[in-house]
């Protein structure tokens, strides 16, 4: 028997167990007051979807809602274009009305970049860039349905820990949401909005980069002001002009300063304040420990001038790979325990589990193995790309005798066909206990020519004095 509406969770979607205002399971209260700008809660959208509560809090350009996939019955994240200044909320059909006719036209700009980010959101797949399930057209205005992710934004999560972290906290929160960007910038798209509202850490700690600003950056180039459609401290000053040559370098800015918010505890001041006056305290004076390079890679991210920040993300994230106390040790390397609840375990949680940190253990030791090694393996891969690309590895490694168990590892933890993932750690394991692994090989050949060039170079050298010597003893004694 299908549970009446009445009785569904807007909160949690679970039944509450009778037409009661508090969900027992999650504590929403149906019956607190809710903005007439909001669709009502179980509202169905497209025939499909399902409204719950609001996922934090209402924007400037939109609001986001807990959904439910009903033909999925899965939790899903819905994204409705809502830009508030500009329409009102028409209560008897739902639908959205602009103000006025100009309010009109700039509503309708925002839109069309709004649907057109969805469109390019969704053919990424990467495990730090939001995955976009659909997108449509209904009641006046657009929606986007993105996966659901339990957790908490890095703003909230960064108070929760005192206001700053460590810095090695920071980065390893930090590169996984660059790489991810890297690749959107490859897509010949930007973010435009890169803050650390807009970054998500789920329960299992892993980053994920929201909320893009195409709508806003859109609608901002039409209106009067583009001053109040930025983040003060996070968009640098070519956001502020509408011909302001935007490109990687823009987001740059954006990551640099949230790196810095982090590390510091303190948001850079607004990019127009700099310009005339550039009071930003660099980094390492706010935290002694900080190490110099970073320091200099930070300050480097923030420049005012565009042109003096490293013009791809990929030159940005050079800067960050070799901040190391080791050098030979990484500073970030893909967790290979995460989202354990979304694999498939043939074998039981428990042996899953147990195989997978002996496989991190190994590549601990493996201290050659860096991420900046491992983040040239697949810049442009995804989804299938990156199955056929591990199944490369295995079959030439097969073949050598060899394995490349760290490129195999960093791929597995993009791979987005979980069903696999078993399959290929129990591979990896099998080849670490054999010792078989490439970096051992080349260490020892590496070694082998090395020594050898050096003998070889030692004789000539005995053979080129003793014929000189011979030759000057001769000649003295002929004298």
């Amino acid at each position: 028997m299908a549970t009446p509406l009445a009785a569904v969770c807007p909160g949690c979607f679970r039944h509450k167990g009778g037409e009661v205002a508090v969900c027992p399971h999650c504590g929403y209260d149906a019956a607190a007051a809710r903005s007439p700008l909001l669709l009502p809660v179980l509202t169905r959208l497209n025939q499909r979807y399902l409204i719950g509560r609001t996922l934090g809090k209402p924007g400037g350009f939109g609001v986001t809602y807990l959904g439910l996939d009903l033909t999925l019955q899965v939790k899903v994240a819905i994204k409705e274009y809502c830009p508030r200044d500009l329409v009102g909320r028409d209560t008897n059909r739902w639908t959205l009305a602009p103000h006025s006719q100009e309010d009109g036209e700039l509503f309708q700009v925002g839109k069309q970049a709004f649907l057109d980010e969805a469109r390019t959101l969704a053919k990424f797949d990467h495990a730090h860039v939001v995955r976009v399930r659909d997108f449509f057209e209904a009641n006046g205005t657009a929606y986007l349905v993105m996966d659901y992710y339990e957790g908490e934004n890095l703003l909230e999560y960064l108070t929760r820990q005192g206001g700053k972290l460590p810095w090695r906290t920071a980065l390893e929160l930090m590169l996984p949401v660059l790489d991810g960007l890297r690749e959107v910038h490859q897509r010949g798209f930007l973010h435009r909005d890169v803050k650390p509202h807009n970054i998500y850490l789920t329960s299992q700690g892993r980053p994920i980069l929201l909320d893009f600003g195409s709508a806003r950056q859109a609608m901002g180039e039409r209106s009067r002001s583009m001053s109040v459609m930025l983040t003060e401290g996070y968009a640098p000053f070519e956001q502020y002009h509408r011909r302001g040559g935007q490109g990687p370098w823009t987001d740059i800015y954006g990551a640099a300063a949230t790196l810095y918010l982090l590390v510091t505890g303190q948001t850079p001041p607004p990019a127009p304040e700099r310009i005339r006056q550039d009071e930003l305290i660099p980094p390492r004076q706010l935290v002694p420990d900080l190490p110099q390079p970073l320091n200099t890679a930070l300050l480097h991210g923030l420049a005012t001038d565009p042109q003096k920040r490293s013009q791809t993300m990929a030159q940005f994230e050079q800067w960050l790979h070799g901040i190391v106390d080791n050098k030979e040790q990484a500073i970030y390397t893909p967790s290979l325990d995460r989202d354990m609840n979304s694999l498939p375990l043939d074998g039981g949680m428990n042996d899953y589990i147990e195989l997978r940190q002996k496989i991190q253990a190994q590549l601990a030791v493996n201290k050659r193995a860096t991420l900046y090694g491992m983040l040239g393996l697949l810049p442009t891969c995804s989804g299938s790309d990156i199955s056929e690309r591990i199944q490369a590895l295995l079959s030439d490694s097969e073949k050598s005798g060899t394995i490349l168990n760290t490129e195999i590892q960093y791929a597995i933890n993009v791979l987005q066909d979980d069903s696999k993932r078993r399959e290929y750690d129990i591979k990896i394991w099998e080849s670490i206990n054999l010792k078989k692994t490439i970096v051992l090989k080349n260490e020892t050949d590496n070694n082998f020519f090395k020594n050898k060039f050096t003998a070889i170079v030692s004789v000539t050298l005995i053979i080129v004095i003793g014929y000189f010597s011979k030759g000057f003893f001769e000649s003295k004694n002929t004298g």
